[in-house]
């Protein structure tokens, strides 16, 4: 059994439960009403005895609904934690590449997300020290062929890993925090079909 699956269990076996004891408490309430109005009303007592059970079995659906709803909210919330997880530790893990394959990473995201003409690929201070000598040649022979050129910008910007290029007074921001935010609701879906399924 995965930890997930531990989770979920976890989570059903609270709401049955809570569902269980709300049940037991309130048969136990109706139960106690029933002989002490037996004891006052005698005749008068049957009636209120029934109604006193119709109200604990009202009771008792409302709580299994109720706890049953709180177990679905409480599992939705469970996901949502893993999914968020496992994205912020997918993120972090580009964060710490070695260092020729974390600019692999940045090559990557320039090729594919630079556009035609000249433009420049802005890093953070910590990045740019560790730039390797030939990152920028390398990527412009990539670019040529399709008009592209990007050079490299004295200017440096925290960027929680990735980079900004920018053409004029147009930035695309391809910062690794960017892009999760762009393609979150893909992200989960993904990452929700292959953990949850």
């Amino acid at each position: 059994m995965t930890g997930l699956e531990k989770i979920i269990n976890s989570i059903k076996e609270q709401a049955i439960e809570a569902a269980e004891c709300i049940k037991r408490e309130a048969t136990e309430e109706a139960y106690r009403i029933k002989e002490e109005y037996a004891a006052k009303t005698g005749s008068d007592c049957g009636a209120i005895a029934e109604a006193g059970l119709a109200s604990v079995e009202a009771v008792n659906k409302i709580s299994e609904s109720g706890a049953e709803l709180t177990g679905k909210k409480m599992l939705l919330s469970k996901r949502r934690e893993i999914i968020e997880g496992v994205i912020a530790s997918a993120v972090a893990r580009l964060r710490s590449l070695p260092t020729a394959e974390y600019f692999a990473v940045i090559e990557n995201l320039a090729l594919r997300l630079s556009e035609a003409g000249a433009g420049e690929i802005i890093l953070s201070a910590e990045d740019k020290e560790k730039l390797p000598a030939n990152f920028e040649a390398e990527l412009n022979k990539k670019l040529s062929n399709e008009g592209k050129v990007l050079t490299v910008s004295k200017e440096t910007r925290k960027t929680g890993g990735g980079c900004f290029l920018c053409y004029g007074g147009i930035e695309v921001n391809c910062t690794f925090d960017a892009l999760v935010n762009d393609k979150h609701d893909f992200l989960s879906d993904e990452i929700s079909k292959y953990v949850f399924s």
